[in-house]
Order: structure tokens, then C-alpha cells, then sequence
């Protein structure tokens, strides 16, 4: 789980939603996608398994599209 290696990673403390279980976890990622697919004018997956810089990177190419669009 990308979100709880990251939280480990930095040493923070875990909130409500980050103690759940896995199960719920995957079950959230499952309905994002679902979203994603039902919805892709409105909703775009970026993938946060990366560093921060190319995730930063990867949501500017996406805003980048998305602007280019409205601007056509």
C-alpha cells in the first residue's frame, strides 16, 4: 500500500482512515477506479507510486491536457 509506506516512511502517526484495514483500502482504490471509468471527462487517475517529483510531473501533463482541451 503506497499511502501506508509513505506514512511509515516519514514517521507519522496514523489517523482513523489510514488504521483501516486493508480490505477497506482496496475496496475505496476499486471504487475510484470504477469513478474513473464511469466519469473520465471529469476524473483522471494519476499513478502515486512514484516519487514526488513524477507524480508532480504526471499531474501537469495531465492539467496540461485537460487545459489544452478547453482551450480548443
Amino acid at each position: 500500500n503506497v499511502g501506508k509506506d509513505r506514512i511509515t516512511c516519514r514517521g507519522e502517526k496514523e489517523d482513523r482512515l489510514d488504521a483501516e484495514k486493508t480490505a477497506f483500502h482496496e475496496d475505496v482504490y476499486q471504487g475510484y477506479l470504477q469513478l474513473e471509468q464511469e466519469h473520465p471527462e471529469r476524473i483522471v487517475g494519476i499513478d502515486a507510486s512514484g516519487s514526488i517529483e513524477e507524480i508532480k510531473a504526471e499531474i501537469c501533463r495531465k492539467l496540461e491536457e485537460v487545459l489544452k482541451g478547453v482551450a480548443e
